[in-house]
């Protein structure tokens, strides 16, 4: 697996307004895209098998975007994912956007609680999947390192 994980994505021109810039609210959906695939890729969890089959979600308790410079039509986008931090019931991620170029373009977060679905409440992460993050997290501290 390759850490910090990396969602790479290709903006289209409907997501763009009309200065030709990548529309501001394009990029909360970029970035949960990227951490959907994270659950899935790292963790092993698909978003609607954890809804529908295990009766858990994810859903945001808070969104951060800080904007670096702008994005195009047509530019391939690298966002990594990282966690910023693990708690009892919450996940919070760091995302990166970087341009075709490696430049940065934006970075946010996205705070997650882990969520039974049928009483609309907070429990805690499964060990399980708390073993993988802690995991992922250690993998990327240690390639930051290097």
């Amino acid at each position: 697996m390759q850490v910090p994980f990396v969602y790479q994505r290709q903006i289209h021109w409907g997501e763009t307004d009309a200065a030709g810039i990548v529309y501001t609210g394009q990029f909360l959906d970029f970035m949960l895209e990227a951490v959907e695939c994270w659950w899935r890729e790292v963790v092993g969890l698909d978003w609607y098998k954890m809804n529908t089959e295990l009766s858990m979600g994810t859903p945001m308790v808070s969104t951060h975007i800080d904007f670096k410079a702008p994005v195009y039509d047509g530019d391939l986008l690298d966002l990594s994912v990282t966690v910023e931090h693990l708690g009892g019931a919450s996940i919070k991620h760091f995302i990166t956007g970087r341009g075709p170029d490696g430049s940065e373009r934006f970075e946010g977060s996205l705070t997650g609680a882990i969520v039974n679905n049928k009483i609309m409440k907070a429990v805690r992460i499964p060990d399980d999947w708390r073993q993988t993050i802690e995991a992922y997290q250690a993998a990327c501290k240690s390639a930051a390192n290097k």
